[in-house]
């Protein structure tokens, strides 16, 4: 009775091995190549088009007849608000963004209400709106005005968004 059982194992044991062999015997897959990440596309400076989505950018803010160091503001998109960062000279140090724009000679024309944005320290602020969108501001008139100390206001249209960095 032994040999019946001895040949059961046997023949299960070869089984084994013929799986194992033919295992060994078929080419083994390539190896996987890293994924590559796509190139980066490098962002075009220019003005933001009217009625596109805009996640954010860099407005200049010009002082009076474009004489003297500039200003500007960043604005991002974060979620359902928009954050405005300014970068403007020390002396400098109240904002506000509001209905309207810039007059050639930089002087702010308001034709609606305006929103203060934080006062500047050191130069800087950032500002969270609540509830808005960059490609709103973008597309309807909207300007940035900075002053405060010795000189004159600073003005920037939000229609002239680039994505270039600031000056």
């Amino acid at each position: 009775m032994k040999r019946p059982i001895l040949l059961v194992i046997s023949a299960g044991l070869a089984v084994g091995l013929t799986g194992f062999a033919s295992a060994q015997t078929q080419p083994s897959p390539p190896p996987m190549q890293p994924a590559q990440p796509a190139p980066a596309q490098p962002m075009q400076p220019g003005p933001a088009q009217p009625g596109t989505a805009v996640a954010g950018g860099t407005v200049t803010l010009n002082p009076p007849n474009n004489q003297g160091p500039k200003a500007s503001a960043q604005l991002a998109q974060q979620g359902d608000n928009v954050v405005i960062t300014l970068h403007a000279p020390a002396d400098e140090t109240t904002a506000v963004v509001f209905s309207g724009k810039c007059a050639p000679n930089g002087k702010p024309q308001a034709t609606g209400p305006g929103t203060a944005l934080q006062r500047l320290s050191n130069g800087t602020s950032q500002t969270t709106l609540p509830h808005a969108k960059v490609s709103d501001l973008v597309s309807t008139p909207h300007a940035i005005v900075v002053q405060g100390g010795n000189v004159a206001p600073y003005c920037g249209d939000v229609s002239t968004l680039t994505s270039a960095p600031p000056p």
